[in-house]
């Protein structure tokens, strides 16, 4: 029946869709990873220079507490990244994020 092979073939193509918004999805959250560690490492350079000589535990206390922090800022747009690949304008709101984190890898 015709009406049969049409709705399968709009759910093979909206398939391909989500797994092209999947695939620009992906990127855009390693990009966003990056630079959150770029600051990271940026401002753990700063404060070293102005907090002096640290002992091994007490740098390895602070690397801890700034990767805990990145990741937990990272957490939530990164779930809503990935359910944005489901979303009509996905793409759309993918390059948003891109622009507002100045992502340009």
């Amino acid at each position: 029946n015709m009406d049969q092979v049409t709705a399968m073939a709009l759910a093979e193509a909206d398939k391909l869709i989500h797994r092209l918004k999947a695939l620009d999805v992906v990127p855009t959250i390693v990009s966003l990873q990056r630079r959150l560690e770029e600051v990271r490492v940026e401002e753990l350079e700063r404060a070293r220079s102005k907090l002096g000589s640290l002992s091994a535990e007490q740098e390895k206390a602070l690397d801890y507490m700034t990767r805990s922090l990145v990741n937990k800022i990272l957490h939530s747009p990164i779930q809503e990244l990935k359910s944005i690949a489901r979303h009509p304008d996905g793409l759309r709101l993918v390059e948003f994020v891109r622009k507002v984190f100045n992502l340009k890898d």
